[in-house]
């Protein structure tokens, strides 16, 4: 919805004819609600509405505008009208069963009929592919020549009382309105538009139309409180939309999101042709295709690669938490007493500006905020990995938000430690769905996809009030530790690529949720390397600046990206990700402040063991295979020379040689089919036989075998000891799960029983008291 007149313009644009002829403006009744001009209104927004006079005891007008908010409130409806515990959609009503409506036949019979006045509204067309996101337009009432809808500078905005209003013309939607009392005893107006089936005129764009009040003679019936509902209903069923009643434009796709108010959601577009694929096309074609010619080793002294010195802390680093510990943005939500036990850590708090609320339930605080990104047109919301009690509240605000996946980057334990509750079915038969009966949210399992550095699974979540549910798509990503980075940016740009290609980041469905322990180091870390692969797809890879636009996502969660390991990592895998993009210069780095700002990408190490957690070090391999491998590498690049100067060989060896494992590993910079193979990424990616089978080619054309049996035996027990590892762990996740249930038991069973002990306790104690007395009495 679009209104920007402001109050005093909007009482000449609702003008009518008085009984004597003349041209009347309408006055504001007394409301306790206020409307404010915007660019772009949504759900529980306030709209100026239309009314008769006769709804209110003081006013003596025929007609009078009145603030109310955009959405019925339901009749039976107690307590805070802000927040609504039933989940029913009452901003637009179907003309075919209003009458019948539990919800609507009360305002009805009281024929509290309004015509609701806006500028224009927004409606989406689908892509015929369903994969695209839908194209909005504005939809206004036809203007007169000259009068361009997204101008106000060409609007004349004057009124008389012979001709009238001489300005935008406005549109008029028939509504109904509701008036809730409150328990200060104060009366909230609340509304709903009326729709029907759409005729040819619109058919095209949608399927339901709002009814738009062409003249002032349906105005005055629609209004006339002496007119009966079923004749009321009868005119407006002849209302027939016509051609040339309205106009309509495409508009930008920033109106998808309610928080975006600017003159731009009005101004008009070209729309984009419908691609055949989204954002993440190049991202799978780059996973798909792989080099031409591989990158020479370079030898980089160890003392300049050792990412862990302290004068590596560069500049960037140093300049972002100077500029974000200036921030005066408060966390006064989650200092209050009620709320302190939500948070998972004392010192990670969301602002209050940004923070998400939750409109269900006895508490509307969650630990987790909006990440808005306009020039991206991207949203996140980045929050921390659930308590216990606070899992219900986090699939609570999934729902709400309308959100398509929920994206987490961390173990449920890690380093021994529980860094996020286990607030998701995993499919097992006692473990098949989750039900969180303190906001009545269900969550059952559907499928799972594994991947070695991920799982996809697919859950459906219900609401047990209206029984309504859907699906949600769970990203978990298993090897990223905490406060470090992954090994290689492969593996996580093809997870961002999944995330893409799923639509869980298109702009038609809610903000993804976005978390790992805190929800700042890893999730920062994703949000910065989407938003820019995004910025340089359709910018260039000129027009990104890393640091500002990390100073921007800062301004609505503290601390995001964690280290500055972190940040080079983004820098990296930005780069990596944007190597395949469609553009002229491709080979430079995004822009960034200062030459110091190049030591975040010259100097990182995609393995820095001194980053990884403990478990995950590969063990030292014997040294004859070292010895090998030396000699295997001086010759590979020794023939690489010879063949680049003779013009004979423009590619790769025929087959990849594993690399000796030294204190640092080179930077992939190609995509997985073309980078020199390790014993640990073979291990990781491929099993043993298919390893075996490696060795073997190459034996097979007189080359050494780099892979001594011993290497092998030493791999199988590698293989072995993770495999027990892992169950170990399983185990230990099983039995931690058996406890808290059996603990939960125990509080059901003792709280079952405490009820009627101390029952039968207080009676026992009071008749004491009664027969002591009697007795005393008597005696």
């Amino acid at each position: 919805m679009h209104s920007t007149l402001d109050p005093d313009t909007l009482c000449y644009a609702c003008e009518y004819k008085d009984a004597t002829g003349k041209q009347r403006k309408v006055t504001w009744a007394k409301s306790e609600l206020e409307y404010n001009p915007s660019f772009n209104m949504g759900p529980r927004d306030v709209l100026p509405c239309v009314t008769s006079g006769s709804h209110f005891e003081e006013e003596e007008e025929e007609r009078v505008l009145c603030a109310m908010i955009w959405g019925m409130i339901p009749p039976w409806h107690q307590g805070d009208y802000k927040k609504r515990a039933d989940k029913l959609s009452t901003h637009n009503s179907r003309l075919e069963g209003i009458q019948t409506s539990k919800l609507y036949s009360p305002s009805l019979q009281k024929r509290q009929r309004c015509i609701v006045i806006c500028e224009g509204f927004y409606e989406w067309k689908a892509s015929t592919n369903n994969k695209s996101p839908k194209q909005p337009y504005y939809m206004y009432a036809a203007q007169d020549k000259g009068v361009r809808s997204d101008d106000p500078t060409t609007w004349t905005n004057e009124f008389s009382e012979t001709d009238g209003w001489k300005g935008f013309k406005v549109l008029k939607l028939a509504g109904i309105f509701g008036m809730f009392t409150t328990e200060e005893g104060k009366i909230i107006h609340s509304c709903t538009i009326i729709t029907r089936e759409s005729n040819q005129v619109l058919s095209w764009l949608h399927h339901r139309m709002p009814i738009c009040l062409n003249d002032e003679e349906e105005c005055r019936a629609w209004l006339n409180t002496n007119l009966t509902t079923d004749a009321a209903i009868k005119r407006l069923n002849d209302i027939i939309l016509q051609e040339g009643t309205l106009s309509w434009h495409p508009v930008s796709t920033i109106v998808n999101n309610v928080f975006h108010k600017t003159a731009d959601c009005t101004k008009e577009i070209k729309p984009k042709e419908e691609k055949k694929s989204n954002q993440a096309s190049f991202m799978a074609s780059w996973l798909q295709k792989g080099s031409a010619v591989s990158n020479k080793r370079k030898s980089i002294d160890n003392k300049d690669t050792d990412i862990s010195n302290k004068e590596e802390e560069t500049k960037a680093s140093k300049h972002i938490r100077n500029v974000t510990g200036s921030y005066t943005y408060t966390c006064n939500e989650s200092k209050k007493p009620q709320n302190k036990n939500l948070n998972r850590y004392r010192d990670v708090a969301p602002y209050d500006h940004s923070r998400v609320i939750l409109k269900k339930g006895v508490c509307d605080y969650i630990h987790a905020n909006y990440i808005p990104v306009d020039r991206a047109k991207r949203q996140y919301i980045l929050t921390q990995g659930p308590l216990p009690h606070t899992a219900g509240h986090m699939w609570l605000m999934v729902w709400e938000q309308n959100c398509k996946a929920v994206l987490m980057l961390n173990k449920v334990i890690e380093k021994n430690q529980i860094k996020c509750h286990q607030y998701w079915p995993l499919g097992d038969t006692d473990d098949a769905s989750m039900t969180f009966d303190d906001v009545g949210i269900k969550v059952e399992y559907v499928s799972k996809v594994e991947t070695s550095d991920y799982t996809t699974r697919t859950l459906r979540i219900t609401d047990l009030e209206s029984n309504d549910s859907r699906e949600i798509l769970h990203f978990h990503y298993t090897t990223w530790p905490d406060f470090g980075v992954p090994q290689c940016p492969t593996a996580f740009l093809r997870f961002l690529a999944d995330v893409r290609q799923s639509g869980a980041l298109d702009q038609n469905v809610g903000p993804p949720v976005v978390h790992c322990s805190a929800g700042i180091g890893r999730s920062g870390t994703f949000c910065l390397v989407d938003t820019c692969l995004v910025l340089i797809e359709e910018n260039g890879l000129n027009s990104v600046n890393v640091r500002e636009i990390l100073l921007e996502m800062r301004r609505y969660r503290m601390g995001l990206i964690q280290t500055p390991d972190q940040l080079r990592f983004s820098y990296a895998a930005i780069i990596e990700g944007a190597k395949q993009l469609p553009l002229n210069d491709v080979t430079g780095s995004p822009r960034i402040q200062d030459d110091d700002d190049n030591d975040i990408i010259n100097n990182y190490n995609f393995i820095n063991h001194s980053l990884l957690e403990k478990d995950d070090e590969p063990p030292p391999l014997p040294p004859p295979r070292a010895e090998s491998l030396t000699r295997s590498v001086a010759i590979t690049d020794t023939s690489l020379e010879k063949f680049h100067e003779d013009g004979e060989l423009g590619g790769p060896p025929d087959k990849p040689l594993p690399s000796e494992p030294p204190a640092y590993t080179e930077p992939c910079t190609s995509p997985p089919s073309t980078i020199s193979t390790s014993v640990t990424d073979v291990i990781e990616e491929q099993n043993v036989p298919l390893l075996a089978e490696v060795v073997s080619d190459d034996s097979s054309e007189g080359r050494s075998s780099p892979l001594s049996s011993s290497c092998l035996d030493t791999v199988r027990r590698r293989g072995e000891k993770r495999a027990e590892k892992n169950e170990r762990l399983a185990t230990q996740v099983r039995d931690m799960k058996r406890r808290q249930r059996d603990c939960e038991n125990w509080q059901k069973l003792k709280r079952s029983l405490c009820n009627p002990l101390t029952i039968t306790l207080c009676i026992g104690i009071g008749g004491s008291i009664i027969l002591g007395g009697y007795l005393y009495m008597r005696s």
